[in-house]
């Protein structure tokens, strides 16, 4: 998770947290581990954010799970009127307990950019067809899915998906 795929950055105009704090770190985790890893890039939790009403939905909800994303959540709702709401790392999650959610992904390679100047943890993305050498990016989910996947979760129904072989 991590990155930007489209060089739209969150902390600078062409890096998002991840890589503009660390980009060396970024780059090395990218190469060492190509082949294992999938990115969820920035723009794309942006392209996928929810209405904040479905996040009010689930904070309705009376259970632990639900007052544990209404505490952590709570000081981002003062952004509800200038964005959607967006989970990025959840987006991440649903991927171990419900990867089908998934409907458009493509296999790359990244440069993340190390020299100093304005695009320093900017990333470059290169087509790859090699899956053993390639990181699969993310591109397209069923948001409906992941809004029930998030319901159930928020409702309790851990189990659901702790129980799958």
């Amino acid at each position: 998770m991590g990155c930007t795929i489209k060089g739209e950055g969150n902390v600078t105009p062409h890096a998002e947290f991840n890589t503009a704090c660390d980009p060396e770190a970024c780059q090395a985790m990218l190469t060492a581990f190509a082949g294992k890893l999938t990115v969820v890039g920035w723009e794309f939790t942006l392209e996928h954010g929810l209405p904040w009403s479905i996040y009010h939905d689930l904070c309705a909800i009376d259970t632990p799970e639900a007052r544990f994303l209404r505490g952590i959540c709570a000081t981002y709702e003062t952004h509800q009127h200038e964005m959607p709401f967006v989970l990025c790392d959840v987006y991440t999650a649903v991927l171990l307990v419900d990867p089908a959610y998934v409907l458009h992904s493509k296999l790359a390679t990244c440069s993340v950019t190390l020299s100093d100047g304005p695009l320093r943890g900017a990333c470059t993305w290169t087509d790859a067809t090699d899956a053993a050498a390639a990181i699969k990016v993310i591109w397209k989910v069923d948001n409906d899915r992941f809004v029930s996947v998030l319901r159930r979760l928020v409702q309790g129904d851990v189990h659901l998906y702790l129980d799958k072989p």
